[in-house]
């Protein structure tokens, strides 16, 4: 599939597959662009304004010719004399004066009709000329990495690692951001413009509170939790959705379910903004798959170790990889763990 991500509305203009379903769209071509839509949900709103312009200029290349005023006038006049030759030859002088009255009416509301339909679509044509052009920035985190952003809104986010968030350069009428991975979002409260995160098939809608937002796009999990304020969590496909306050969760996943956990330690889930690594009877999987996202680090598990055992521990103030894992030692004293560069070499003691 070709390469969407940084097409302007202008790209899609000239782009002939583009174009192809706009002005000839088929049942192919639909489902076609419907899976494109939704690998680049972000452009969206630029394949809208190129689709608008391209239905508009089209309908002035081909149904509406320079001439087409004069064509209709002289089409119009032709009628007119017509009818006065067949209504004198019928010497009928009343229903003469009342033909012509009626075909010269007809003649006025038929212009009248075409000089309105030009201004209505040059209308629209001018519109989307004038249509702001939308930038839009992306910012990533590797494993390892952790980003804080100030968006124009005066909106702060937390950006975790091995994370992307999308947003555009200026907010005009609405506040919307595309997000995977997870971030920590403080957003500036704005009562007549909501705040969106978009999260594949879940968004997530706000006036102005702090929230979580962890967005696993492999596995098409979203969990939302609250610090403050209220959060309209809402599913696209099947509308369900659940209002949030404070300490509570949402939990969507891929079989398109949609449900509230009254109460979680907000705290424990956010720990990670504040540069504390945080495990609660986690699996021996789960703590490894953490330590390489958190550290930027792969593990090599050469003979497939692993331990039923499960791992409670709190590291703050970004504890060094040696110090967690010697942690882990103790909590899994038949194994050993040797740091190589960027590799952590998994052994049997």
């Amino acid at each position: 599939m070709h390469n969407y991500n940084n097409y302007s509305s202008k790209d899609f203009i000239q782009d002939e597959q583009f174009k192809r379903w706009v002005l000839n769209p088929t049942p192919q071509l639909d489902a076609k662009w419907a899976a494109i839509i939704e690998k680049y949900p972000y452009q969206l709103e630029t394949i809208n304004i190129a689709k608008k312009t391209i239905l508009s200029l089209n309908f002035q290349k081909v149904k509406a010719p320079s001439n087409v005023k004069e064509r209709i006038w002289e089409e119009i006049m032709a009628s007119q004399h017509k009818t006065s030759i067949i209504a004198n030859k019928r010497k009928e002088n009343k229903k003469t004066k009342k033909s012509n009255l009626l075909s010269w009416g007809v003649a006025a509301s038929f212009l009248l009709l075409v000089t309105f339909w030009f201004a209505h679509f040059s209308k629209i044509s001018t519109e989307t000329a004038n249509q702001k052009e939308v930038y839009w920035i992306t910012k990533r985190t590797l494993d390892g990495e952790k980003l804080s952003l100030k968006l124009k809104d005066g909106t702060l986010v937390k950006l975790n690692s091995g994370s992307s968030l999308r947003f555009p350069q200026e907010f005009a009428d609405t506040r919307e951001v595309y997000l995977e991975g997870e971030a920590f979002f403080d957003v500036k409260r704005d009562t007549s413009t909501p705040f969106i995160i978009h999260t594949g098939e879940v968004d997530t809608k706000v006036l102005g509170t702090s929230f979580n937002v962890d967005f696993d796009p492999k596995e098409s999990n979203v969990n939302v939790s609250v610090l403050e304020g209220k959060v309209s969590v809402s599913k696209k496909e099947n509308e369900l959705s659940v209002i949030l306050t404070p300490n509570q969760m949402a939990v969507s996943d891929s079989s398109n379910t949609l449900r509230k956990i009254s109460y979680v330690d907000i705290n424990e889930i956010i720990a990670w903004k504040n540069g504390t690594l945080l495990f609660s009877e986690a699996s021996f999987s789960e703590v490894i798959v953490s330590l390489e996202k958190w550290y930027g680090v792969k593990f090599i598990n050469e003979k497939k170790l692993t331990s039923s055992a499960r791992f409670t521990g709190k590291f703050e103030n970004n504890e060094s990889l040696e110090i967690v894992l010697k942690g882990l030692e103790v909590n899994y004293p038949k194994f050993g763990f040797k740091i190589n560069g960027k590799n952590v070499l998994l052994t049997k003691k």
